[in-house]
């Protein structure tokens, strides 16, 4: 499926980056970034739930200009994978690079989060288990990259995980494209 994001940096992508995460929330399904693409929103995309974020690499670059907002925001989700695509800050106005409250089940596996020292002005990764449930199960993997962020690069409370780099890989199969 196609959801007609642009990927040039200046169009605004987020509804379509919104709509693809919709459709592959809850399914377990794939919203893929191409390579050499840079994806402006200027909203934080939300419902991120049992779905993977998976890029080519550095150049799948998701650029946050959502003022007052995480970029990406978990809430009480499961099973999520964020792979292989960069998070841009540097715009200044977002206050988190990835957020997740009462999330479990979590892979972030080589991502890059540069707040371009004007950005992230909280965190670059937030785990916030606040409430009755924590955050548990959470994976920062395989050279992950927090930097420049203007706040903390890590931020964590009632937490339960591990950070390591343990080569861990879900399977490769075709996801919805942006």
């Amino acid at each position: 499926m196609d959801f007609g994001a642009v990927g040039d940096g200046t169009t605004d992508d987020t509804d379509a980056l919104q709509n693809a995460i919709s459709v592959a929330e809850g399914t377990g399904g794939v919203v893929w970034l191409p390579a050499n693409s840079t994806y402006l929103i200027t909203s934080g995309l939300t419902d991120i739930d049992n779905m993977i974020l998976r890029g080519s690499g550095p150049t799948s670059v998701i650029l946050a200009n959502c003022s007052g907002e995480p970029a990406l925001q978990t809430r009480g989700a499961s099973n999520i994978r964020f792979e292989n695509f960069q998070i841009d800050g540097s715009s200044g106005t977002a206050t988190y690079g990835i957020y997740m409250n009462e999330t479990v089940q979590v892979t972030i596996d080589q991502v890059i989060i540069d707040g371009g020292g004007v950005g992230f002005t909280s965190a670059g990764i937030a785990l916030d288990g606040d409430g009755d449930d924590n955050c548990f199960a959470v994976h920062v993997t395989n050279a992950t990259w927090v930097t420049s962020c203007v706040g903390d690069g890590l931020w964590a409370m009632r937490v339960r995980g591990r950070f390591d780099d343990d080569g861990g890989r879900a399977g490769r199969h075709e996801g919805y494209g942006v």
